[in-house]
């Protein structure tokens, strides 16, 4: 897998750190609960999650997530 995540994998990060369920990302992204399971076990995910501050407002996490990957 590419080192890059892919938008939607970058949606359910910031979902993830706001701290919806798996079922509730896989339903907003339409994608299967399995998926979000595997997206979380990536190294890349993890990084993506771990880049969002937890004392961030919901409007501003989009930024920071955005920023972070392009660093990488």
């Amino acid at each position: 897998m590419s080192n890059k995540l892919k938008e939607n994998q970058i949606i359910a990060t910031q979902k993830v750190a706001m701290g919806l369920t798996n079922r509730q990302i896989a339903k907003e992204l339409n994608v299967a609960e399995e998926t979000i399971c595997r997206w979380k076990q990536t190294p890349e995910f993890q990084v993506g999650i771990n880049a969002i501050p937890l004392c961030l407002t919901n409007e501003k996490i989009l930024i920071v997530v955005s920023l972070a990957f392009l660093l990488f």
